[in-house]
């Protein structure tokens, strides 16, 4: 139910903060569902390349507010379609949109790799959960000079990717390094991607070398390049002897870890690993050290979904 009476200061800070915030826990005590960060809700937006008139599918609805303002962006003469899997959270998104006076955007509960094909043809989907792949039934919704916005799994986190038809082909270029809810129902992702290494298994010995970037700013591109270049690159935390837990990009396999953090280099067991990971560093030194949107890839079928394959620099 809405609140009566004047909204607390302490909400309307974390309202209008440049955060991403929670907004509902699942079952187990997790976040469930939230409402993404309005600098990233922005970016999104103008990577769509909206104009009036436009039918969107919104896949994963949260509060409705993104919803809202792809309806005010379209018009009244363009359609918004939002479909998420938890019922309570289509009841919530809708109720939203009804107190706003949206009459252009419905939200209707079911599988988003269904997407709404009732509702079609769309000139553009978009979706706001953390996903492995694209489904082809979006595809078959898609007008033929439409665009995907999605967050796609990628060495452990959800970086952006805008994808768009090329002849018979689908093709991406990466947009925005993020992370995203996992989603849930058939598009749920693979297990969790983050991956700990206890030390006690591999020695435990943990030796720190000095970082491998001087500039922290780079290291989102750093590590989207690893990515495409190595398919162990992951998301790894560390626990060393101590207990103390070293976050970042690694690479892992049955003898050990190696993992590039923003503060410095740590590994653990198998030594080659080290000799590998500086090998992909100096790899991306040698290409001029690319940025994440100089990245472009082709998709490829996988199972149910089409997973980006075949990384290549725009250059």
């Amino acid at each position: 139910m809405p609140q009566e009476g004047p909204v607390p200061p302490e909400v309307l800070r974390a309202v209008y903060s440049d955060e991403a915030l929670v907004t509902r826990l699942g079952v187990d005590g997790w976040p469930a569902s939230s409402a993404s960060q309005p600098s990233v809700v922005a970016r999104m937006l103008e990577a769509l390349c909206l104009a009036p008139g436009m039918r969107v599918l919104e896949i994963g609805a949260g509060t409705g507010y993104n919803a809202a303002l792809l309806a005010e962006i379209v018009g009244p003469q363009g359609w918004i379609r939002s479909v998420d899997v938890d019922a309570s959270v289509v009841a919530g998104a809708q109720a939203t949109l009804d107190r706003l006076g949206t009459s252009n955007a419905i939200v209707a509960h079911g599988d988003g790799y269904e997407g709404a094909p009732d509702h079609g043809p769309y000139d553009r989907i978009v979706c706001t959960v953390g996903i492995d792949g694209i489904s082809p039934h979006w595809l078959r919704q898609l007008t033929s000079d439409g665009i995907i916005l999605a967050p796609l799994g990628h060495a452990g986190f959800h970086p952006v990717m805008r994808c768009l038809r090329s002849g018979s082909d689908l093709r991406g270029e990466a947009v925005l390094w993020c992370d995203f809810m996992r989603a849930r129902g058939s598009l749920c992702p693979r297990p969790d991607p983050l991956h700990f290494v206890n030390v006690q298994g591999t020695g435990g010995v943990v030796d720190r070398h000095a970082p491998v970037l001087a500039s922290p700013s780079r290291y989102p591109d750093l590590w989207f390049f690893l990515g495409c270049r190595d398919q162990r690159a992951r998301l790894l935390a560390l626990r060393d002897h101590t207990g103390q837990e070293h976050w970042g990009c690694g690479l892992t396999d049955d003898r050990g870890a190696v993992l590039l953090g923003q503060d410095a280099t740590y590994i653990t067991g198998n030594s080659d690993l080290l000799d590998n990971a500086l090998g992909l560093v100096r790899d991306w030194a040698a290409t001029d050290r690319p940025e994440l949107d100089e990245w472009r890839c082709q998709f490829a079928q996988d199972s149910t979904v089409l997973v980006p394959s075949n990384w290549v620099l725009a250059r």
